[in-house]
């Protein structure tokens, strides 16, 4: 049951008349704080525009190409597989200039607060009390912890929240608030149902009640020793601030073979997705780093109970009239899955809340909400972007299908059409291009591994999908697989389906059968292209059994990247194989995610 309840505090321009006075103090009190303060929250809807006019206008352009140089179509079933194929190109097309937006928006339009006179920390004002709640099922962290009650903060405290389900987990949670017992308070649950949400909206019904703001850290999270201190100010700069999400890098992760080629990943991820937002989309609140104005939590109703309970409260907090900052300047940090099974299970999840969000939240609020233009052609291209990652399978087929129905379908290259592959397959990976330029060999070897781990999750994204459309709810699969969950007896069909395992034999056996038909379908055909993705599906589990710094195993990341790139550009001039090859890689945009 979520419990909301409210302080009373409204929001900017909703005072009644009994508080005009109180408004006219406050308002001398705003006039004094900088003049950078509105633009926090301030909203363009240029990126999305840019986007959007590009997308349609490249689009006609590279219809009437593609039908001067092919012709029309001459059966009915040509013509409904060009046009299926056309309806998967468009979307790839526009998540590739969602990548490239991104990547340019990031550079512009920076807005940190100055430290001004408005919360003067001498006088105490600027320390409101803050609930600080740290979250843990069997995956407790002494030295996470510890920065959680060593923060240079003069008025928090912080509550464990503990859902472990072993005696071991729960001891040292014990132990802890042994060492701690006056800035610490253990908040118990024993089953795990209602996801974390329920975990948090019940510590904020009772043990936290009555704090003015909230922060969330995660079991691996490692926050800065000003990290209240820092985001209390970001959200007292403007009352229409409903949280302040912090930047995070890898620096919490578990050091092994496997990690090191991801961790830079996390920080350019984070800077790279999230900086754009705060002007030109939807801030997100990603669930940990993160500080909450209590008030527009109670509005919003609570978190709501599901998968990705971070981004439904985001949109639930927007509906209420509040929004989202990210602070780029407050790195904290957050762990990388310690090993291939750890990420597959983390990307099956977040694929299947995904869609589980933008079915029951996201929908309605680009239906009703009152939003800008910008934040909900944001939060529809966030939510859905996983979602669409199922078309590549299917448009690789119809493409295949085009080719063999027609045979002189793709015997001619018109080169607007091979330029339009080239960018919607390099748009997912251009933000580490522009990140790590200076070091190629570090950023080739960093593009090659992220690649193939994400391709070889193609099949698992896939089902997580249609798992979640048949069981019409999705499951939470804990990442690092500490815990064990009691066995409840027998299962119905949707909850067999909700909770199949990412990592069962049986699907890693199909994805892997599956890049074997495509890598003898590649070999017939001398098409590079499709040998390199047939590869790139198996390299991650060719280095998972042989070792990660094994060079054998590891080249097959850099022969899979390498076979892609020249298919794609030695098709198209009729070197080897079918000239179409430029296509094979464009679903890139919405499977890989850097």
């Amino acid at each position: 049951m979520l419990v909301c309840y409210n302080h009373g505090c409204p929001l900017k321009g909703l005072f009644t008349e009994g508080d005009m006075s109180m408004k006219n103090a406050q308002q001398q009190k705003r006039n004094r704080k900088s003049s950078s303060a509105p633009a926090l929250v301030s909203k363009s809807n240029t990126m999305y525009l840019i986007i959007l006019v590009v997308w349609l206008v490249s689009l006609v352009l590279l219809a009437i190409n593609a039908a001067f140089i092919y012709g029309m179509p001459k059966s009915v079933i040509l013509w409904i597989l060009v046009v299926l194929a056309a309806i998967c190109l468009a979307i790839f097309w526009f998540y590739a200039l969602y990548h490239y937006g991104l990547v340019f928006f990031r550079q512009i339009g920076k807005i940190k607060p100055e430290a001004g006179e408005g919360k003067g920390e001498k006088s105490g004002a600027g320390f409101p009390r803050i609930a600080l709640l740290y979250t843990t099922v069997d995956d407790f962290r002494y030295d996470a912890a510890l920065r959680c009650v060593n923060q240079d903060y003069p008025n928090f405290h912080v509550f464990l929240i503990d859902v472990s389900q072993g005696q071991q987990g729960r001891d040292r949670v014990d132990e802890f608030h042994r060492s701690f017992p006056q800035k610490t308070t253990i908040v118990r649950r024993k089953k795990l149902e209602g996801f974390k949400a329920r975990s948090l909206n019940l510590a904020l019904a009772n043990q936290a009640k009555g704090y003015e703001f909230f922060a969330l850290c995660d079991a691996d999270g490692l926050l800065t020793k000003n990290f209240l201190k820092q985001t209390s100010f970001y959200i007292q700069q403007d009352e229409r601030i409903g949280f302040v999400q912090a930047n995070h890098d890898s620096g919490s992760s578990t050091r092994n073979t496997f990690t090191e080629h991801f961790l830079d990943e996390t920080l350019i991820r984070w800077e790279h997705n999230n900086v754009p937002r705060n002007h030109h989309g939807f801030p997100l609140m990603l669930g940990h780093g993160v500080l909450v104005r209590t008030e527009a939590y109670s509005k919003a109703g609570g978190f709501p109970e599901v998968v990705a309970e971070d981004v439904a409260f985001t949109i639930a907090l927007r509906d209420a009239g509040y929004t989202g900052f990210f602070a780029e300047d407050i790195v904290c940090s957050e762990g990388v899955p310690e090993d291939l099974g750890q990420l597959r299970k983390r990307t099956y999840r977040m694929t299947m809340g995904d869609t589980e969000t933008f079915v029951q939240h996201t929908l309605p609020f680009i239906r009703y909400s009152s939003a800008s233009f910008a934040e909900k052609w944001d939060i529809i291209a966030h939510t859905l972007r996983r979602t669409a990652s199922s078309l590549f399978l299917p448009c690789l087929l119809i493409l295949l299908a085009i080719s063999l129905i027609s045979v002189d379908a793709f015997a001619a290259t018109p080169w607007g059409l091979v330029v339009f592959g080239w960018l919607v397959a390099a748009s997912p990976l251009a933000r580490v291009v522009v990140s790590r330029y200076r070091t190629p060999i570090k950023m080739f070897r960093h593009l090659s591994q992220v690649t193939c781990a994400y391709v070889s999750f193609y099949l698992h994204s896939f089902i997580a999908i249609v798992a979640f459309i048949l069981a019409r709810r999705a499951h939470f699969i804990v990442t690092g697989a500490k815990v064990k969950e009691k066995d409840r007896g027998r299962r119905g069909f949707r909850e067999t389906i909700a909770r199949l395992n990412p990592n069962s034999k049986p699907m890693v056996l199909t994805s892997t059968i599956l890049a074997l038909f495509l890598m003898a379908g590649a070999i017939y055909s001398l098409n590079l292209a499709l040998l390199g993705l047939a590869l790139a599906m198996v390299s991650p589990i060719i280095q998972n059994s042989f070792g990660w710094k094994q060079k054998p195993a590891e080249a097959t990341a850099w022969v899979a990247l390498l076979l892609i790139f020249f298919g794609a550009v030695l098709g198209p001039l009729g070197v080897v194989g079918p000239q179409w090859q430029y296509l094979v890689p464009v679903g890139f945009s919405v499977m890989i995610r850097t």
